[in-house]
């Protein structure tokens, strides 16, 4: 596969002409797996454009869009919409891969924790000191 068909960036291009990328690859956070099951996940993914295994991610983001609760559904589906738009103009190639991840981070960040209007809203339980034996 030609570099400019796997990945978006140069970073990436390089990293896939030059095979710096490792597999499997380093862990991000500590996680226990099977090593064998993951190096053959990753082996199949490697062989994927990153265009291509970004729909696959997104098609299977969309079951667990239910599941963000930020107290505002129309703001929530107004982020959603965003986020979608800029990775549609990506697969037109119409905006970079860095206005992409910028509309992907502002979509998580306003999307990841519910909005509070008022510290009243906040349970009882956060004020008060815990009386936990030692």
């Amino acid at each position: 596969m030609k570099p400019e068909d796997y990945a978006w960036n140069e970073f990436e291009r390089t990293a896939y002409k030059t095979k710096m990328n490792r597999l499997p690859s380093p862990y991000k956070v500590a996680i226990w797996d099977d090593s064998e099951k993951r190096l053959e996940l990753e082996q199949i993914l490697e062989r994927l454009p990153q265009k291509e295994l970004a729909r696959w991610a997104l098609e299977n983001s969309r079951d667990f869009l239910s599941l963000i609760d930020i107290g505002d559904e129309g703001e929530k589906n107004k982020m959603i919409r965003q986020a979608y738009e800029a990775f549609d103009a990506r697969l037109r190639n119409e905006i970079s891969p860095h206005e992409l991840r910028k509309a992907g981070f502002a979509a998580i960040s306003s999307l990841k924790m519910p909005k509070i209007k008022s510290l009243s809203t906040l349970p009882e339980s956060l004020y008060k000191p815990s009386r936990q034996p030692i």
